[in-house]
């Protein structure tokens, strides 16, 4: 029940990289072209980082005692005991099969309307379920008088919790802070300058926030009027320099229409290093996606952004042809969304990609393909991992860049990540899986990113991993 494997595996894959940069440094062309070979075999060591996380964290109380599974022959045995039904109930929902734990509940509602233990447990489940409503009914036929002091608390709890749902302003976010480590810290501006530089990986430190507000239009009640704002910021230790903050707004409207679930909203991003402004974005966004069925939804998503780049400097070396990069960029992906189970869902899109600029060898014609999947284990810990490809050609030779040849610039670029989330309440083995998910929680990610492309300078991999506290709050 300790970060320390991650943070030792981490330790570890440094001291291998400098080893490996002594080697290469050393080594003649040829062994070079091996050496590169090799590389693509780093991510495994990074992803032992994030292995780390769950040897070293109690998966939601997974050293507890194994307790005997009911089975559904024994409920149609005994259908009015209700200890055995809330236990199985209980079992129904830490397997993730919500809407099976809350009838099983409500069928002995129906015959024990004054059984308040079972009540709070389906008014929590209708609340995970997200029928808040429902939650708040059921809540309110419960007197505190009549429950033990611990099931009080969960009822107090929930009334609060409720009530902030059903509000017509809804407040929530999230705080990070952790430990991170990049492995080609120095290769991440698409320069070709900057990226003809030997890499170098270096630690540090990494803070986040996010903050979501949502207002509910009251004439239209599945309709909302959203506003997200996130900050991500790495501050490297020895290239310091390097170190960078993301930041991004976006504000529009959601809500249902029939089949179909709709959104539009204006987004922005900006992008910075230690020595200034590199990136701002600007644009607008939307989506249209059909519920095929309760599984199932498939439809469209877009974006089209302004972009506005700056040179900036890095250790006396500055960038020279960033502001040239200025132009627009538009993204039309085909998106499906399936969940498979009460635990598993996933994530697919392909789309096409276009990018103008003031310098022609920076426009470009594309393909993006995204792939997305999520695991939930009990008590709230989860898998979630992501796959991209993108695949980019130039406009025109880039003669800045390229002396000889007559080929345009075409790069290809693979992106992906691993994160393990443990709830700090699962650490401790809580046996309160019917509580909503913890304020409090520890990720672990691993990632791996590679561009190759036909002018060397702009070829790029990387690989890293992040150990960060979350904290989780909404109002």
């Amino acid at each position: 029940m300790t970060i320390l494997p991650i943070l030792k595996s981490v330790r570890l894959f440094k001291d291998m990289r400098r080893h490996w940069t002594q080697q290469r440094a050393q080594q003649g062309p040829q062994q070079r072209t091996i050496h590169r070979h090799c590389h693509t075999a780093r991510p495994l060591g990074l992803m032992a980082a994030g292995a780390g996380l769950l040897l070293g964290l109690n998966l939601g109380g997974a050293t507890a005692l194994a307790q005997e599974r009911i089975s559904f022959e024994q409920i149609m045995a005994n259908p009015g005991d209700l200890e055995l039904n809330y236990n199985y109930a209980m079992q129904q929902a830490d397997d993730g099969y919500l809407l099976s734990a809350a009838a099983t509940i409500e069928r002995l509602l129906l015959k024990e309307p004054g059984w308040d233990r079972g009540r709070l447990f389906y008014a929590a489940l209708l609340y995970r379920l997200g029928d808040y409503q429902a939650a708040e009914r059921e809540l309110a036929l419960l007197s505190p008088d009549r429950l033990p002091e611990e099931s009080q608390d969960e009822l107090s709890r929930y009334s609060d919790k409720v009530q902030d749902k059903n509000q017509i302003n809804y407040l929530s976010g999230q705080l990070g802070v952790g430990f991170l480590y990049d492995d080609n810290v120095t290769g991440y501006v698409d320069d070709g300058l900057i990226g003809g530089n030997p890499s170098e990986g270096d630690e540090g430190y990494y803070y986040g926030a996010r903050m979501m507000f949502r207002h509910k239009v009251s004439r239209l009640n599945d309709t909302e009027v959203f506003f997200l704002a996130t900050v991500d910021s790495k501050q490297y230790q020895d290239l310091s320099a390097f170190s960078q903050t993301v930041a991004s707004l976006r504000a529009g409207v959601e809500g249902s229409r029939g089949p179909w679930d709709l959104s539009g909203s204006l987004l922005s991003r900006f992008v910075f290093f230690d020595e200034g402004h590199y990136l701002t974005e600007y644009g607008v966004g939307g989506s249209a996606l059909k519920v095929m069925n309760n599984k199932t939804k498939l439809g469209f998503k877009s974006h089209f952004l302004a972009q506005d780049f700056s040179n900036v400097s890095f250790n006396g070396i500055a960038t020279l042809f960033e502001d040239v990069r200025r132009g627009y960029r538009t993204e039309l992906s085909g998106v499906v969304e399936h969940k498979f189970d009460a635990r598993n869902r996933a994530t697919a899109s392909l789309g096409v990609v276009k990018k103008t600029a003031k310098y022609n060898p920076y426009e470009y014609n594309g393909l993006r393909a995204k792939f997305s999947f999520k695991h939930d284990w009990k008590n709230g810990v989860y898998f979630d991992g992501d796959y991209s490809y993108q695949w980019l050609d130039y406009k025109e030779v880039d003669t800045l860049i390229i002396t000889t040849g007559t080929d345009p610039r075409e790069d290809q670029r693979h992106y992906l990540r691993a994160a393990v989330g443990v709830p700090l309440r699962a650490m401790f083995g809580s046996d309160k899986s019917y509580r909503d998910e913890s304020k409090w929680k520890i990720e672990g990610s691993a990632f791996y990113d590679l561009r190759n492309s036909n002018y060397t300078p702009y070829e790029f991999e990387n690989s890293g991993a992040t150990v960060k506290l979350i904290w989780r709050f909404d109002r």
